[in-house]
């Protein structure tokens, strides 16, 4: 895919719909925004039955039923199919409806992993997440009610959604003891890389320093250049002292300024 992330409309989600029906919507979208390009109408892409089924987890058979409910309900504008040369029917060319100004963002990878039922409940927590956090805070009664299902089955859905790492449940205790609104965390795929662990050089390899006698180590190099700086300190501070026997003054020069010529 050419895209990690595709948009959903917010009114997909609100919309009462089989999951059969979300998937296959969805599917069209991320390709239609992958591979389609746009008209008059919204935005087109050419995908067959087959791909459509595969990627959704149904038969071809389901799928056809449900571009139909889809073309009732609007979600789907158009659904064209081309005669070839041959006299044989092409593949169907699906026309979407716009996406606005109302719509979220889905994660292909994780997409991937769920099926259709999943697939529709992780979309609902990506339109109730907020942008800069990626956190939602609904409660089940409130996300049953949204989704069009029981209360029960929206737990077995989460819970499998965090056995899968998709998303993350915080529980928040209040100052009294209680448990207060869980937390939820949408996670975010990110696309990494392996760096190449790079090969160790020998001494031999690296060949010397320049300023690095092979013979000598280096620690005892230090040490030298420091005792031998000393040593020249050492020895211009006496050819000073020998210079200015003037008396106790002596690091002082005529114009009552500190003599530096011995440093």
């Amino acid at each position: 895919m050419k895209f990690s992330y595709y948009y959903l409309p917010n009114s997909l989600v609100e919309k009462k719909m089989l999951p059969s029906d979300f998937a296959v919507a969805a599917f069209l979208y991320s390709m239609a925004q992958a591979y389609g390009n746009k008209n008059l109408y919204g935005i087109y892409v050419k995908v067959k039955q087959t791909t459509i089924a595969e990627a959704c987890g149904i038969s071809v058979e389901s799928v056809a039923r449900a571009t139909k409910r889809l073309i009732t309900s609007g979600v789907i504008i158009s659904r064209e199919r081309c005669v070839k040369a041959n006299r044989h029917l092409g593949t169907y060319t699906y026309t979407l409806a716009e996406i606005g100004s109302r719509f979220f963002r889905v994660d292909r990878k994780a997409a991937k992993r769920l099926t259709a039922k999943e697939l529709r409940c992780y979309c609902a927590f990506c339109k109730c997440k907020q942008n800069s956090s990626k956190m939602f805070f609904h409660s089940y009664s409130d996300l049953a009610k949204m989704l069009g299902m029981k209360r029960s089955e929206l737990m077995a859905i989460v819970d499998k959604l965090i056995s899968l790492k998709v998303i993350h449940k915080r529980y928040q205790v209040t100052s009294c003891g209680d448990f207060g609104e869980n937390r939820y965390y949408v996670f975010e795929f990110v696309t990494g890389h392996i760096r190449k662990k790079c090969k160790k050089r020998t001494a031999a390899q690296s060949g010397p320093h320049k300023t690095h006698n092979p013979a000598t180590p280096r620690k005892s190099l230090n040490l030298h250049k420091f005792y031998h700086h000393l040593g020249n300190l050492s020895r211009g501070y006496v050819k000073n002292c020998e210079k200015n026997r003037a008396g106790p003054h002596f690091m002082f020069n005529g114009r009552g300024n500190f003599d530096r010529s011995y440093l």
